[in-house]
């Protein structure tokens, strides 16, 4: 399901927060924010904006503007983060009707382009390579994105005593690496990458120069690093290369399904989002097989054997098991929780253990991010 960062949504509770006489929580589907004492009523309908949304430069959020004019983005005034005010998580912003007149719409339709919202993307890191791109995502492999639980609170009644298999979200970068009509791909979350092309060693040694002598912003100024920059090293490509993923890809298309096939999964390591895990090198770990011929996903017990016949190292599991949790804040409580090495983990995802669609959400899939991890300034 497309992420509605900004929908027209009802005020389901407000509730006191101890020691605080001007604010209260509001709960809006399953997220709560904090929102000033007496603004809203519960049922009332309002905007709702959630964390990772970028704000224009707009009147209705110029309360939001930094004092000292500093910007998070060009043309944005604010991202929205996870907050914990007098003790009480916030998670997004609960702004009345009354701040966007000329919007009329009803309640679950999304608003996000009509306000001018932007969804918060990290900057990439100059540790994690990319290259030169090819393409877009290929529109015939689903990205990977899940839903988090607060945005479709009623899925939790709806897996009630379902088989479910749930696994560790691991704080990484998304890559997908396919197999289609004899091509093999390379992705990461947006895009597709070209494979290298080998640094030439006066290329190499040259480089060396323009850093010792202090010329590289020149360099970048006036464009003279492009050539250089389209032959740049590729994390997603090495990983590919260091574990051998096209060929035992290409040796094991017959497996369990057609030639048309997609393995999606994290790779961790040295400079990917502060290496919650402390790795020493980059790791690939499998979270999805895709059968691209099919349009579906393998189910859990034939992507398990798949992952394995393969060699491949997969995300870890937290077990399989009837869906037993009752609210949205209880599977949140579930998403606490530790990596091995002591840190924070980003939290889990849970999936019906035999694959299928949903109409109100599509895939039977969605996630729940550790508030923990939020706070300390996860992504």
């Amino acid at each position: 399901m497309e992420r509605q960062l900004a929908s027209i949504q009802i005020i389901e509770k407000l509730d006191p927060i101890e020691g605080a006489d001007f604010i209260e929580r509001a709960t809006v589907l399953g997220w709560h924010c904090v929102v000033r004492k007496g603004d809203f009523k519960e049922k009332d309908k309002c905007i709702y904006i959630e964390i990772d949304s970028m704000l224009p430069d707009i009147p209705a959020f110029e309360f939001l503007k930094d004092p000292k004019g500093k910007i998070p983005e060009y043309g944005f005034v604010h991202r929205l983060k996870t907050k914990r005010l007098k003790g009480q998580i916030s998670q997004g912003l609960v702004m009345s009707l009354k701040d966007f007149p000329k919007i009329s719409a009803k309640v679950g339709d999304d608003v996000t382009e009509l306000i001018g919202i932007k969804k918060y993307e990290p900057p990439v890191l100059v540790s994690l390579r990319t290259g030169q791109a090819k393409r877009t995502f290929p529109s015939f492999i689903p990205r990977t994105d899940e839903t988090r639980v607060q945005s479709i609170p009623w899925v939790v009644n709806s897996f009630q005593g379902k088989k479910v298999y749930v696994t560790v979200k691991l704080d990484g970068t998304s890559a997908t690496y396919y197999i289609k009509d004899g091509e093999f791909g390379v992705c990461s979350h947006n895009m597709e990458w070209k494979k290298p092309v080998p640094e030439p060693v006066w290329r190499e040694r040259l480089s060396k120069i323009v850093f010792r002598i202090g010329l590289l912003k020149l360099f970048r100024k006036y464009g003279y690093l492009r050539a250089w920059q389209a032959n740049a090293k590729n994390t997603y490509w090495e990983v590919a290369e260091s574990l051998q993923i096209e060929r035992l890809m290409r040796e094991n298309n017959q497996l369990l399904i057609p030639k048309n096939w997609a393995i999606q999964g994290e790779i961790c390591g040295p400079g990917i989002q502060k290496n919650h895990l402390g790795l020493k090198e980059n790791q690939f770990f499998v979270f999805d097989v895709y059968d691209i011929d099919n349009k579906c996903y393998l189910n859990y017990a034939d992507q398990n054997l798949f992952v394995g016949k393969l060699g491949f190292s997969k995300v870890p599991d937290v077990g399989v098991f009837e869906f037993c949790w009752k609210t949205v804040d209880e599977v949140l409580q579930a998403a606490e929780g530790k990596y091995d090495n002591g840190h924070n983990r980003e939290g889990i995802v849970i999936r019906t253990y035999e694959e299928q669609d949903w109409t109100r959400f599509g895939r039977g899939s969605f996630k729940a991010v550790n508030n923990s991890y939020l706070l300390e300034g996860g992504d």
